[in-house]
């Protein structure tokens, strides 16, 4: 089960899929240090925070003009990052799909009394830059078009559709925020090390076994190949002293940690892959 890293305070804790959905209505609070969505990046809980005061003064405008000034850049910056290929490159027609989506959103907001916003913000604009850039409700103009229009006016539709790129966005999403856990889920084993060179070591033979395979990390832990002279070279520093080289086997040391290490990989990795489905 992936545990949640408190933003502020930097303290992991673990949410029970039972209890989820009420720690979040009840704006994901830290257990430790006690500040409210705790797992969130700075704009995404600045427009909790917003929509938490919004709500609490009786939809004041005063805040609700607030968050759609950080709507305004966040939707900038999500467009630049995933849809620039869609957007032409002139200021008007990016202004025009920014506007376009920080209406939309705004529109939920107006039109629906309970309407607020209790996941990512992100997967909120992302949801409606895709309507603004493929609603079949909007007539675009030649100029804000994402499809390609020759002098003679012959027209090329992009190869792509809307439901496509945009699964393709959550993908690349979903395989950025797997790689940062596994990443986070490898150094944390640092802790059960004795010093920073066994962490080094088995840092570098699971490398080498992600890369090359296991197989190739064993060598780092033969004892009997240093005196082979296979699989690592001599050499001769500054003052002449003899050294191994990068390539030299390591004996026992790090050996446990990076067995240990890879057997939690794999079970980390199939435990994802069960609860994906």
């Amino acid at each position: 089960m992936r545990l949640t890293t408190c933003k502020k305070c930097k303290k992991t804790f673990r949410v029970d899929p039972p209890e989820k959905s009420n720690w979040i209505e009840n704006k994901s609070k830290c257990p430790y240090c006690k500040v409210t969505y705790c797992n969130k990046p700075p704009t995404e809980k600045k427009l909790m925070d917003l929509q938490d005061q919004y709500f609490l003064h009786s939809r004041s405008e005063k805040y609700f003009n607030e968050i759609i000034k950080i709507l305004y850049d966040y939707t900038q910056s999500l467009i630049l990052k995933y849809y620039s290929f869609a957007v032409h490159s002139a200021t008007d027609t990016l202004e025009y799909y920014i506007w376009n989506t920080v209406s939309f959103i705004v529109e939920e907001f107006q039109s629906k009394e309970d309407y607020r916003v209790y996941g990512s913000w992100a997967g909120v604009i992302l949801g409606k830059i895709k309507q603004s850039l493929y609603s079949k409700n909007e007539k675009l103009q030649d100029d804000l078009s994402i499809n390609w229009i020759f002098e003679d006016n012959n027209e090329v539709d992009y190869a792509n559709s809307g439901d496509e790129i945009i699964d393709l966005i959550e993908q690349k999403e979903n395989n950025i925020n797997l790689c940062n856990y596994l990443a986070e889920f490898i150094f944390k084993i640092e802790e059960y090390c004795e010093d920073s060179a066994e962490d080094y070591i088995r840092l570098l033979a699971l490398s080498t076994a992600l890369s090359k395979g296991e197989r190739a990390a064993d060598l780092f832990f033969k004892e009997d190949e240093y005196k082979r002279g296979e699989n690592f070279e001599i050499i001769q520093d500054a003052k002449g002293n003899k050294i191994i080289s990068s390539y030299a086997s390591f004996g026992k040391m790090g050996k446990e940690m990076y067995l240990k290490t890879l057997a939690s990989l794999r079970e980390e990795i199939l435990s994802i892959k069960e609860n994906s489905y």
